[in-house]
Parts: C-alpha cells; structure tokens; sequence
C-alpha cells in the first residue's frame, strides 16, 4: 500500500478506534453508528446474524441450547466490536501491516474462534489424531490462545491456555503433547503442575511392550499406523527435553526405528529417501503414476490384515491405506524429526 493511501487508512483507522473505545456506552455508540452510516449498521447486522446462525448450527449439532434474545444478541456484537477495536489497536501500534483487509480477516478470525471454540463438539473443540497435526488433546483453542500469547505477550491468553491446558490433560496419557509444546510458555508453577501427567505417560508407554516387541502403537483398523508413531515419538521427544528424569530417550528412539525400517513385513524406511537400509521407493502421491515418490513423503506403514498378517506392499502404489503421503502425515513427521535431532545432540 502507498504511504499516502496508509496513512489515509491510519487515521479511519484511528477514528474507529476512538468511536468504538469512546466512554459512551455501547448501545449509544451503536445508536450513533446507526445514525450517521446505516449502511455500516446494516452490514454489522447482518454479519452478527450469519455468526448467530452459525453458533446455533453447532449448538444443535451439540446438543446444546442457545436462547435466541434480542440482550444476548447485543452482547455477541459488543464482544465483537471490542475485538475489532483492540486487534486494530494492537495492529497498529507493533506496526505488524497496513493492510486493512488483513486486519478484518484476522478480527473475523478472532470473533469465529470465540464463537465456535466453546462450543462442545464443534470443530474448533474437537481433537485431531491419526496422521492429523496436533494429535490427541490438540484443539483449536489451544492452539489459537499459545499462538496469541506468543504473539501479543498478552496474559490474559496465557492464563486461559493454562487453564484449558489442565483440563484437556484428564482425557488420557496420551493427551499430553499440547502441554508440552506449550511448556517454554508456561510458568514454573505449571511445569510442576504438569510432572504427574508425565509420569502417568510414562506408566502409557511402558505399556506397548506389552502388545508388541517393537514397543510402539500399531493400530489395526483400515489405515496403517505410522502416524500414531510418529506422534508417539514426537510427544515423547518433548517430554524427554523438559523431564528428562521422567522420560529417557529410548522411547524415542524406539519410534524412530520402527519408522526407518525396524517393523514387520520388509525393513524398508517409511520416509521416502530416508533411512539405514531401502528406504520406500513407491508412494501413493501425486507422482504415483510414475510408480515413483516424493522426497520426505511418510508412509502409513504396515496394514493390519486379519487375523495375523501385516502389509506394506512397495512395487504397487495405489494402496494408499499403505502407501499414500499426506501434508498432515508429512508435516507431523518433521515436527518429530527436528525435536528428536535437537534430543540426540541434548547431553
């Protein structure tokens, strides 16, 4: 944007600013708005009816009752004004951009999450496993408030992540990998917090020894389990670097090996180009055709096929509950890869 049209921008910005922080209360300064620029209060109007719709949509998909009134209506509107408000603000001080559609977008963002991030069941609570990013106990709100404290340093954001964080921990063990990641975060008094989860994570690992020699998760369902590995060795890798004296490396490493080639069926790597012996030469991608793989393409690995047999079939591609390589798979194992390098060089 030019310096004359940004800083035009600025001062509309600011003028915004002053309305919508003015010491008036908020039903007059919605009044005012109506009244000077009903083409602006229409279109407030109407966004705050597509996001009513779209709370009470999850709502029902919920189960859960959302009173339709006129008071809780204004209240959804003036939360998202002060949003609007205070995100401009923000913007404008750290001089982060002058773009006025990328301050909208991230406002809407904003007032999206708070919206839907509560509610139970919807997407943004829901938690995301298999080959997906995040894993178990990852959620959307989570994310979006260690992102925002990271960001704004704001401890509003990080009191809210501490306390979501706590709660999502009594879903299970393996629900652990969020508070790790959040950890370098986090107060001293939350690390403490934190170090009975782990040694319950512990007691979690220990017992895939039980199911396996190769002491890793590997489900049995329609899709192979090179994913759950992955996340196993990602989760275990952090919990390593902050409670060493909980987790040793060798659960790790114990991941790590199976992805490279210690597994049943052949001792190929699951990582295209990667790994001690063969690694995978035939991906499901969009090169699969060509017979062929991309490099750091992570396979799901070894099929469970009933009652006894496990599978991973590498001169034919078109398995992709096999072979196929997915961003979230891929992305994953990256995020393992870098925590583990980092682990191996720890003393």
């Amino acid at each position: 944007m030019a310096g004359g049209a940004g800083a035009a921008r600025s001062g509309q910005l600011q003028q915004t600013i002053d309305r919508l922080k003015a010491e008036t209360p908020r039903e007059e300064a919605l009044s005012q708005i109506k009244a000077k620029d009903k083409t602006a209060y229409a279109k407030i109007q109407n966004e705050l009816a597509e996001a009513n719709a779209q709370l009470r949509k999850l709502a029902k998909e919920a189960g859960v009752s959302v009173p339709d009134t006129t008071e809780e209506q204004k209240a959804e509107l003036l939360e998202f004004l002060d949003i609007e408000a205070d995100t401009i603000a923000k913007l404008l001080e750290t001089d982060k951009t002058d773009s006025a559609s990328a301050m909208r977008d991230f406002y809407r963002l904003v007032r999206k999450y708070k919206m839907t991030a509560l509610v139970p069941g919807s997407s943004n609570s829901a938690s995301s496993g298999g080959m997906g990013i995040g894993g178990p106990g990852f959620s959307v709100g989570n994310n979006f408030n260690l992102q925002m404290y990271r960001t704004t340093g704001e401890e509003s954001y990080r009191e809210q992540l501490e306390q979501d964080l706590l709660q999502s921990l009594n879903r299970g063990a393996n629900s652990i990998r969020p508070a790790l990641e959040a950890l370098p975060y986090m107060s001293d008094d939350f690390k403490k917090k934190l170090a009975p989860y782990v040694e319950d994570y512990k007691e979690y690992l220990d017992s895939y020894e039980n199911l396996n020699p190769y002491g890793v998760p590997i489900p049995e369902g329609n899709w192979a389990g090179s994913g759950s590995v992955t996340e196993m060795g990602l989760t275990a890798t952090l919990a390593n670097l902050y409670f060493p004296e909980i987790i040793d490396k060798s659960y790790a490493y114990k991941a790590a090996a199976f992805l490279f080639g210690c597994h049943p069926y052949h001792n190929y790597s699951l990582v295209a180009a990667v790994g001690a012996a063969r690694p995978k030469q035939m991906f499901y991608g969009n090169n699969r055709a060509d017979l062929s793989f991309i490099p750091g393409n992570v396979a799901p690995g070894l099929l469970f096929r009933r009652p006894d047999h496990f599978e991973n079939v590498d001169d034919w591609p078109f398995f992709w509950g096999e072979n196929e390589g997915t961003v979230a798979g891929n992305s994953n194992y990256l995020l393992f890869s870098e925590a583990f390098k980092k682990m191996v060089k720890q003393k």
